[in-house]
């Protein structure tokens, strides 16, 4: 290619809309493609990429990540990055080698949950990939568009297994520092996670493949390096010791099958006779079997467990359900001298060139625990979640990391949102339910912020009060009942608040009261629907129970759309 003919020539075909194709300054694809973004109309006075969100569960995304962290984990200070693009031209993965490559990168918005397709920018590697070779490069000024002309790229297919169309893996630098071996690149991570994508999810452990004689094999694999490049890979195998393999946990094996024994079982042979221990322990049993059946109470055990094993977790719930108090509440218990970051993602700014959201976080390093809570993250923009996805990598990759929470104010998630981006950071999933279902404590939680406004004076709850603020829907949760009770101690110091004294508004919207067993089930559906991807089918197979039960409780709860 002569650079100086082909610019030449896209400035003229940008001012002409015309090209001689004897000329032979640029190539027949690259000029095919001109021709397809002229009539497209496509704008290139700015780039104008159309954001769609990030689709969970397509393409070899959680391979993609795995090859591509891996190789910038071998490779030292690469100056490219790597992506993957699905079929539909949506950008679904990029790891980056050089900071500057990654802010002009994000200046001509080559983000994760972008469409880069031929109709929104014009001529890429990626757009020219279905047809032509296993790989396609394009340089510099074969870009049509003018603020692509510094870009380098090279794109390899990633076939499907399921028949679909090919995915792309985009190797892109700058012009001055693109090589020949940009092209040999993009097609070995092709390879590369094409065979992760056949071996199952991306780990560290061994791969399990099923033989046709109905036996297991295991299989492990090992990249070859070559002068700090992943350059293959080995695969070895051989059969399984089921002396040592590991058993399926009970709970996976029982999931939406019938197994249950078919006796009649007594459920109170443990409180008749017996010695005293044993009615003890059988006494706890029923006590903690009762706490399982009210969700917040599960919801605080799940987020103690995972502060104790140290995994990130994923709060999700309406605004005001009290997500963040819940996650500090539990790690300050777990570690009293703990230190607690807490950074409001609305406030991160789409700026390429602004500080670290997290440099603050990063610089108060110390021996002590610590816990960082990430805030509304459902109002990040596109841009301030590629900073923090980029920020949070680095922290959560130190030594000694720290456990981080993140706060979603929606009632389910929605991966096509841009905190999208930020979800393969977290291990766990925890439902904060709304203050509704939670009628059978609001007794108690009211009381608990009224002591906290008296400021040690004498004010209790009469029961009827107690039963209009169990019948109220409550739609700001724990915010509103404390607004609603600071105004009651403004005018009430001391005594028994009685109904009168509470505001009109709490005799407005009534709410429809939903049993432990009731908010149990929601919470049981919510979950299958989200292990399912929104598949009711599959959530309806897992739970055992018919599909036309499963809407009806679906349309019951008022469950929204979960995917």
């Amino acid at each position: 290619m002569d650079p100086t003919g082909v610019e030449a020539a896209a400035q003229r075909f940008r001012r002409t809309g015309r090209i001689d194709p004897a000329s032979g300054a640029v190539r027949p694809e690259v000029l095919a493609s001109w021709l397809r973004t002229v009539d497209a109309g496509v704008r290139l006075d700015s780039v104008e990429a159309c954001y769609v969100g990030h689709e969970p569960g397509r393409s070899a995304v959680a391979e993609a990540d795995e090859v591509f962290g891996t190789f910038f984990a071998l490779t030292p200070r690469p100056r490219c990055s790597v992506a993957l693009v699905d079929h539909d031209g949506v950008v679904r993965v990029r790891h980056d080698g050089d900071p500057a490559l990654a802010a002009l990168l994000d200046g001509v918005l080559f983000t994760p949950g972008f469409r880069y397709t031929e109709t929104d920018v014009g001529t890429t590697a990626a757009a020219l990939l279905p047809g032509a070779a296993a790989v396609v490069r394009v340089d510099g000024p074969e870009h049509l568009h003018p603020e692509l002309t510094w870009l380098s790229e090279a794109a390899a297919m990633v076939h499907r297994d399921d028949g679909a169309p090919p995915d792309a893996v985009v190797v892109l630098s700058h012009v001055a520092h693109a090589t020949d071996t940009t092209t040999a690149l993009a097609g070995l991570l092709a390879d590369l996670v094409l065979a992760a994508a056949v071996l199952g999810e991306a780990d560290t452990g061994d791969r399990h493949v099923d033989l046709p004689s109905g036996h297991c094999a295991g299989l492990a694999v090992e990249p070859v390096v070559d002068g700090g490049v992943v350059v293959g890979c080995v695969v070895a195998g051989g059969p399984i010791d089921h002396a040592t393999r590991a058993s399926v946990p009970e709970a996976v094996r029982r999931q939406g099958s019938h197994v249950a024994p078919t006796t009649r079982r007594d459920y109170a042979a443990d409180l008749r006779g017996g010695d005293h221990s044993a009615r003890l322990h059988a006494e706890a049993r029923m006590r903690a079997n009762r706490e399982l059946l009210s969700p917040y109470l599960r919801a605080r055990h799940e987020v103690a467990a995972a502060v104790g094993r140290r995994r990130h977790q994923l709060l999700i719930g309406e605004a005001g359900v009290g997500k963040q108090t819940l996650a500090v509440g539990q790690f300050r218990r777990a570690h009293p001298s703990a230190m607690v970051h807490v950074v409001d993602c609305s406030r991160i700014g789409d700026s390429t060139g602004g500080p670290d959201p997290l440099d603050r976080v990063a610089r108060e390093l110390g021996d002590r625990p610590r816990l960082l809570v990430l805030r509304q993250m459902n109002l990040l923009s596109p841009v301030a979640a590629r900073r923090l996805d980029e920020s949070l990598r680095t922290l959560v990759a130190m030594p000694d990391p720290l456990v981080v929470a993140g706060c979603i104010d929606t009632a389910s998630v929605d991966a096509t949102r841009p905190y999208g981006l930020l979800l393969r950071h977290f291990h766990e999933t925890v439902r904060v339910p709304a203050l509704r279902y939670r009628a059978d404590e609001l007794g108690d939680i009211a009381l608990s912020i009224l002591h906290g406004l008296a400021g040690g004076r004498s004010l209790t709850l009469s029961l009827q009060v107690v039963r209009v603020l169990e019948g109220y829907a409550w739609p700001g949760n724990v915010r509103e009942l404390e607004d609603v009770l600071r105004y009651v101690v403004a005018r009430k110091p001391v005594g028994v608040i009685q109904a009168p004294d509470l505001p009109p508004s709490c005799f407005a919207h009534r709410a429809p009261r939903m049993s432990m067993l009731e908010a149990a089930q929601c919470d049981v559906i919510i979950q299958a629907l989200y292990e399912a991807r929104g598949n009711r089918y599959k959530a309806a197979e897992m739970l055992g129970i018919a599909r036309s039960s499963l809407y009806r409780k679906i349309d019951a709860f008022g469950i929204s759309y979960i995917g």
